[in-house]
């Protein structure tokens, strides 16, 4: 017999000498499954010559896309617009970065809001309560202690800051109940890859948003991020069969957290890999050692090497970034979003209501309205610059607009042969000007746009039409929402072919109209 090596370790496997393992020769027999919706090939010389597979009717397309938007607390997260910021907040006494705020005293939870409330003015978009340590060899707390210290806070941080997101960081059910309780609307699972989904029923329960973060009790790895990216995606199967909604599930790859410094750094190099998850991606890499350790510095000198990984977050395209230092991360993503998503910012010298560029195809960072009715996606209300987000300033619009981001259909478009056989998935954004002031102070539906019907436009044209160009699609859209609303003064259309017949690495490809009654907006 031989010695087959593993190179996760020193597990010897036996091999006999034909192959077939300690009990001699080979099996002889084995179950393959019988293939199901093959559609034969044709006699045609064309593409439907060879035989094939279809979907069956009720299957998704399986094709990525931006995981749809969510609420967590009183805001709502258009993932893929821009890089989201985490503001951390740690009471505890003994906090790697050495930002504990135990060490306060009594006064521990005014110090705490005051944090809360500073990281709000310099920009945070949520605000993460953590009562235990989780660096390597710390202290264990008790689920007691661990109410004790982030319960007080959480409620306090809600009373002061009542429309901030509230995440707790822990990795017990109790303290998740507790903290839930007091007003926290976000968990933050350290260890989200655990068999144990005693934490996912509670968010599923409480209807909350989960983080489940990759870890390991030992840094072994064969190769490290498609072994990070195969646990986050058991963990989420687990997160699912537990209860909790598939869309309310972000994802971190636990950067630090049961990996060595090569192994974080093999990370951060290959980020965009996570994307294949579908989910939102947190990345927290802000003061860790691996930071100090590159560059020989201690915590409160990391803020450098913190700042790049967020511009490498932001460029790889993650959701969300967990810092200690709000207002330079924040500069950095909305610097680094402006450059690699499409909807930038406005450059500086240009003049307000210029026309975007053809390139901005992606949806705008907007504030909140509503959901469309029956749709799941959202639409939004928007005064450029009011939202702060990348191509708020930039809009051509410069009026009120209403905003409907993100509808996902599926429809048989294209102008290659065998594009138009089989369903594929589009993406439709529409953005209305007109004046919405009556419908603010009279609060009457009847002075706005029925946000339902526009949808009801945009999949009727998607799905019950067939058309050989995306330009067709926008401007027939375009077309019947300047048509069937009179208070619209302006609209832009932009769709998405989510699965574009390109031979090469392309997330999509879409086209951008602008169209105003009566004329032709640059488009």
């Amino acid at each position: 017999m031989g010695t087959v090596s593993d190179p996760r370790g020193d597990r010897p496997t036996s091999v006999g000498p034909d192959g077939g393992g300690p009990a001699g020769p080979r099996p002889r027999g084995r179950s393959i499954p019988i293939e199901t919706g093959v559609v034969p090939g044709g006699l045609d010389a064309g593409g439907g010559a060879t035989s094939s597979f279809a979907a069956p009717a009720d299957a998704p397309t399986g094709a990525w896309r931006a995981p749809a938007p969510i609420r967590i607390g009183e805001r709502e997260f258009g993932w893929g617009e821009r890089t989201y910021v985490m503001g951390v907040v740690n009471v505890t006494p003994d906090s790697f970065s050495g930002d504990g705020l135990l060490a306060a005293g009594s006064s521990w939870v005014d110090a705490a809001v005051a944090q809360a409330v500073r990281m709000a003015d310099e920009g945070a978009d949520l605000i993460d309560v953590g009562g235990e340590s989780s660096r390597p060899g710390h202290d264990p707390v008790n689920a007691d202690e661990e109410i004790r210290r982030v319960v007080p806070v959480v409620a306090a941080i809600r009373a002061a800051l009542p429309t901030m997101p509230v995440s707790v960081d822990t990795t017990k059910p109790e303290v998740a109940v507790a903290a839930i309780e007091a007003g926290a609307s976000l968990v933050n699972d350290v260890w989200g890859v655990a068999e144990d989904d005693a934490l996912s029923r509670v968010v599923a329960e409480r209807g909350v948003p989960i983080v489940l973060m990759h870890n390991r009790a030992e840094a072994r790895y064969v190769s490290v991020v498609a072994e990070i990216v195969a646990d986050l995606q058991r963990a989420v199967d687990r997160a699912v069969r537990a209860g909790v909604q598939w869309e309310s599930i972000l994802v971190d790859p636990g950067f630090g957290f049961g990996k060595a410094p090569v192994h974080n750094l093999a990370l951060l190099r290959d980020l965009s890999a996570l994307r294949v998850l579908g989910r939102p991606v947190l990345l927290g890499t802000s003061r860790k050692s691996t930071l100090g350790k590159v560059l020989d510095l201690p915590p409160e000198e990391r803020l450098e090497a913190t700042l790049a990984t967020t511009a490498l977050a932001a460029a790889a395209g993650l959701d969300l970034v967990r810092v200690h230092d709000v207002r330079p991360n924040v500069r950095v993503a909305r610097m680094t979003d402006a450059v690699v998503r499409s909807a930038g910012a406005l450059p500086v010298g240009s003049a307000p209501g210029a026309a975007p560029s053809p390139l901005a195809l992606a949806p705008a960072a907007t504030a909140s309205h509503s959901a469309s009715p029956g749709t799941g996606r959202s639409a939004a209300l928007e005064r450029p610059g009011a939202s702060g987000g990348p191509g708020a300033a930039g809009s051509a619009l410069g009026a009120d607009r209403i905003v409907l981001r993100a509808m996902s259909f599926d429809g048989r478009h294209g102008a290659l042969e065998g594009e138009k056989a089989e369903p594929q998935p589009f993406e439709v954004d529409v953005e209305m000007t007109c004046d919405l002031r009556t419908a603010g102070e009279t609060d009457d539906l009847a002075a706005t746009v029925d946000y339902g019907a526009v949808y009801a436009v945009a999949r009727r044209v998607v799905e019950a039409t067939s058309r050989d160009l995306l330009e067709a699609i926008a401007e027939e859209i375009a077309r019947e929402v300047l048509a069937g609303w009179p208070a619209v003064d302006a609209v832009v259309v932009r769709v998405r072919k989510m699965r574009p017949p390109i031979a090469g690495r392309l997330a999509w490809a879409g086209v951008e109209v602008s169209r105003a009654r009566g004329s032709r907006v640059a488009d």
